[in-house]
């Protein structure tokens, strides 16, 4: 609970950073700028619900949200995941403005509709109760297994573009540097989304103190806490968005 209320209080300045740095652009295209606020806004968002749900069950003991089937801390983590599988969709989005053709069609389309669709279907599989219970993990699934499949390209394509990339002036280095920090994002949230599927892992043992949520689930939102830093410091350099890859 703790680290998912400190990682959306980080996450939502770097959003407000974010939102100054485009107003300070006025005039300039900043459409690669919105989809990164976008995803920072949602990362902190569904740090913030998570958290609040858990803090207002453990709090005001409230199990259920109107009816008996639906569990109010449930509730929360699909609330949560779906905001998460907006930021990704967001994610790829930037990911293929500035990789370009590092970043397939094929996938991007696939991977895009997948996370799309997620939002709806956990929706639909938390309000019918039992009907659906049988097809709950799918969308569980599919989004964890995107969300990993996108954070990894991510990252390849950030350190490949930065290995090639020439040293002959100081406007070089900055753009390295910057992409050396897209790099980290990808592999911190790719450490953020692992430590959430090590938690649903560690509830199937035995050991009391592996279920513990303080463990893996605090350290999946400070991940992505970090995550959304080395995104913003990723893009502190304009002209990054002008490089690509033929």
């Amino acid at each position: 609970m703790a680290g998912s209320l400190l990682s959306a209080f980080f996450a939502l300045i770097i959003f407000g950073f974010l939102v100054n740095r485009r107003r300070k652009k006025r005039g300039i295209e900043t459409k690669s700028l919105v989809y990164i606020e976008i995803v920072a806004f949602c990362l902190g968002l569904a740090a913030l619900i998570d958290g609040v749900f858990l803090l207002t069950h453990e709090v005001y003991g409230i199990e259920f949200i109107l009816i008996p089937s639906y569990e109010f801390v449930n509730f929360g983590s699909y609330l949560s995941f779906s905001l998460n599988a907006i930021s990704n969709f967001f994610l790829l989005t930037f990911a293929k403005e500035i990789f370009g053709e590092l970043v397939k069609k094929g996938l991007y389309l696939v991977l895009s509709i997948v996370q799309i669709a997620v939002v709806p279907a956990l929706l639909i599989v938390f309000f019918s109760g039992d009907l659906l219970s049988d097809f709950e993990l799918i969308p569980f699934i599919a989004h964890i297994l995107c969300s990993i499949v996108i954070y990894i390209l991510f990252s390849v394509n950030a350190f490949k573009i930065r290995k090639v990339m020439p040293l002959d002036s100081d406007q070089d280095y900055i753009i390295r540097k910057a992409l050396g920090d897209l790099g980290m994002t990808g592999i911190f949230m790719l450490l953020a989304v692992l430590s959430f599927v090590a938690h649903e892992i560690f509830l199937m043992t035995s050991l009391e103190l592996l279920k513990k949520e303080a463990v893996t689930i605090a350290f999946g939102w400070i991940f992505g806490g970090i995550a959304a830093f080395f995104m913003y410091s990723g893009y502190v350099s304009p002209e990054l968005m002008k490089k690509r890859i033929e």
